[in-house]
């Protein structure tokens, strides 16, 4: 009864649980990304008979894959406002560089 009850207290609460949908989803854009243009490299290399469009596409599917991971994500991390509007300024706002010596 014991063993039971300190393996119950050891467990996180089911509201602190870790979310991770989102990194699965982030190794997932990844990883797709890769095989994807990475399989349409070596195919294209394979009817074209060259070698070098497979690390070509395996490169530009990296590449895109940070790109979505970071048009999706990239938002949710700098806050919840809309990163298309201008900031409000205020009419006491000094430049950032205006030391007085």
């Amino acid at each position: 009864m014991d063993r039971s009850r300190a393996q119950s207290e050891s467990l996180p609460p089911e509201d602190k649980k870790p979310d991770l949908g989102g990194g699965y989803t982030v190794l997932t854009y990844l990883v797709a990304g890769v095989a994807v243009y990475g399989g349409l490299g070596w195919l294209l290399d394979w009817w074209l008979g060259t070698t070098y469009l497979l690390p070509v596409g395996i490169i530009l599917g990296a590449g895109l894959g940070i790109v979505l991971v970071v048009r999706r994500y990239g938002q949710e991390a700098s806050g919840s406002s809309n990163a298309t509007e201008p900031k409000a300024s205020s009419s006491k706002e000094e430049p950032p560089d205006s030391e007085e010596r």
